[in-house]
């Protein structure tokens, strides 16, 4: 389906270069003398490529399609609350020969290797408090493709804030060569990844306004329409992908394989990831509905934001205690108890009352009627 913003197409050149090896080569792979029969005769294994990896951000631009500024950093961005950026990165794969090898030598070895772009991860993990989409083609194998040459790609990625302030986010987009082989049974593929982090700063809150809005908790967004998405009119934050042609990039919360909504369904037992899971999104969406966010919560936000984002065994370092007190602070503000009101039939819009009552195996509840 045709995206209905018109993206800078990314651009594909092929370039020689010589290599700059960011990891060893395989322990399988044969140096062989300069010259010589004897030498060719001795070789057992494929001689083989090597190939270095590398990604950065290339620029960032401010303003719209058609007068864009160029930013003097590349580390990082303040994106303030009605804000875009444009974002082009560009990865560089080199392949060369491992080692010098006789006139005539055939090398087959790691001569192909295949490249994940993970710039939509990166995106389903900032959503919705920034809302990215990417230019050049949507088709999945412009995120997984087989290169046999060195080559450099480029992509262009555009962020949109429309009402978060004074929180941090770290932006990182990751990619992976995965190089080809031909390998011997039992021994694995090369793996090489790089990564490049962008800083984004959503500037300073205004004061408190006098109507600052009402929060609901996660019980009700459990069973109840999600806030409007800003970009495709006509669609909401929870039904958008499928409604836009996007669903095939499964839209999943950070690196569960769980739909967003779906995650308010899976009952924690216990598991603190999903009773922090259920309250930030629970006040991610009052964020986005228009509610105020005092400090305090929005220093909880950046944290579960940090905290899902990073790997399991980096979330597995964070005491529990600590998790629960994150969650803790958010349940309050869903609760309408840390300065912003509850939502009441009228400031709600007068839905039909339903039995949004959720808990968890921790003792926390709340109720939505």
């Amino acid at each position: 389906m045709q995206h209905p913003f018109r993206f800078t197409a990314g651009l594909t050149a092929f370039v020689l270069a010589a290599a700059c090896a960011d990891s060893p080569a395989s322990p399988n792979a044969v140096v062989a003398p300069a010259s010589g029969s004897e030498a060719r005769q001795s070789a057992s294994t494929t001689p083989e490529y090597d190939w270095s990896f590398s990604k950065k951000v290339l620029a960032i631009f401010d303003g719209d399609e058609t007068n864009m500024i160029l930013e003097p950093s590349t580390s990082g961005t303040i994106i303030v609350p009605g804000d875009v950026k444009w974002i082009e990165y560009e990865l560089t794969a080199t392949r060369a020969p491992a080692a010098s090898y006789p006139v005539g030598t055939v090398i087959t070895k790691d001569a192909t290797a295949r490249i994940d772009e993970d710039i939509v991860q990166a995106c389903k993990n900032i959503f919705p408090s920034v809302i990215c989409t990417w230019g050049g083609s949507r088709s999945p194998s412009f995120f997984s493709y087989t290169i046999d040459n060195s080559v450099v790609k480029e992509i262009v990625v555009d962020l949109h804030n429309f009402v978060v302030c004074g929180e941090e986010f770290t932006f990182t987009n990751h990619a992976t060569l995965t190089e080809l082989g031909p390998y011997p049974p039992g021994t694995s593929p090369q793996v090489r990844q790089a990564s490049a982090p962008l800083v984004l700063k959503t500037g300073a809150c205004p004061p408190k306004p006098k109507n600052p809005g009402c929060t609901l908790t996660q019980g009700y967004w459990k069973n109840h329409e999600w806030p409007a998405h800003p970009l495709f009119p006509g669609s909401t934050l929870e039904n958008w992908e499928e409604k836009n042609g996007w669903s095939e990039f499964e839209w999943h919360f950070f690196d569960t394989k769980t739909e967003w909504k779906a995650i308010l369904s899976v009952p924690p037992r216990g598991d603190v990831y999903y009773v922090l899971a259920h309250q930030y999104i629970a006040a991610i969406l009052n964020q986005q509905k228009g509610a105020y966010v005092p400090e305090a919560v929005r220093a909880v936000l950046v944290n579960a934001y940090t905290y899902f984002s990073s790997t399991p065994r980096q979330r597995a370092s964070v005491p529990r205690g600590t998790i629960i007190g994150w969650a803790n602070v958010l349940d309050q503000y869903n609760n309408g108890k840390l300065g912003v009101p509850h939502c009441d039939d009228k400031n709600r819009g007068g839905e039909d009352s339903d039995d949004d009552s959720d808990s968890d195996s921790d003792g926390d509840s709340d109720t939505d009627s």
